[in-house]
């Protein structure tokens, strides 16, 4: 099939009934590390409005906190971060981590709540996101980057104060070179095209546009993924997603 041209992706078919090559007529790519470069790079990291730590600190928050991600987000998250502030710069110790599926991550740093995610994680820990800061989240979003925030509660004597967003960290993962020649090749076999992710729609979008898909399923959590394809009008489905660690 056109579609081996992309490393070793791991086939999971509809669990009702595994279909073989010969009888599959719809492709769902899973977007991160699949259609894009599975090494992201971060492009900015830059205080919000109010903010009220200095960017050193969101630097070391973002070091800790994102030290035991598996994510290739997290991951590109730490290694910025780390760089930026030097070797000499300590990094403080993360506990009480907890991956939160879908949404971001939280632990506590240096007495401090530390939450790093995306927008319907902010919402669920009671942070105002405001209207500018929507606004560069959608900009990064139509540049097919993901833009997540860094939210903290400082810890006080009766426990964790207000949660306010601090920074915003921008990352860009690349379309590989190869993805719209393999989407345009299947598209041409008369195969159904889609795009299957859990970032916003707006990176979603711009990322399609890329490789020439225009149908997409987008803010999926990582657990729904295969409900969402089994349950999709499909009969025949191939899912082609990468072997890494659910964000």
């Amino acid at each position: 099939m056109p579609s081996s041209q992309l490393p070793a992706p791991d086939l999971n078919a509809t669990p009702r009934s595994p279909p073989s090559i010969s009888q599959v007529d719809t492709i769902v790519f899973d977007k991160t590390g699949t259609l894009t470069d599975p090494v992201p790079t971060v492009t900015l990291c830059t205080p919000v409005a109010g903010h009220r730590l200095a960017e050193a600190e969101h630097l070391r928050l973002l070091a800790a906190s994102e030290a035991e991600s598996e994510h290739p987000f997290g991951k590109v998250i730490h290694a910025y971060a780390a760089e930026q502030l030097g070797a000499e710069s300590g990094i403080p110790m993360c506990t009480d981590y907890e991956a939160l599926q879908g949404f971001g991550l939280e632990c506590r740093v240096a007495g401090r709540m530390v939450w790093v995610g995306n927008v319907p994680l902010m919402r669920r820990i009671g942070a105002t996101v405001s209207d500018e800061v929507h606004a560069a989240l959608k900009a990064h979003g139509d540049k097919a980057e993901t833009a997540v925030l860094l939210a903290v509660a400082d810890d006080d004597t009766d426990g964790p104060g207000p949660v306010r967003v601090e920074a915003l960290v921008a990352i860009a993962s690349k379309v590989r070179i190869e993805a719209a020649g393999v989407v345009r090749r299947l598209l041409q076999t008369n195969y159904k095209v889609v795009m299957l992710t859990g970032d916003n729609a707006a990176t979603a979008a711009a990322v399609a546009r890329q490789v020439g898909i225009t149908d997409i399923f987008a803010e999926v959590l990582p657990g729904d993924k295969s409900a969402k394809v089994g349950d999709a009008a499909w009969h025949r489905i191939l899912l082609f997603s990468p072997r890494r660690a659910a964000p």
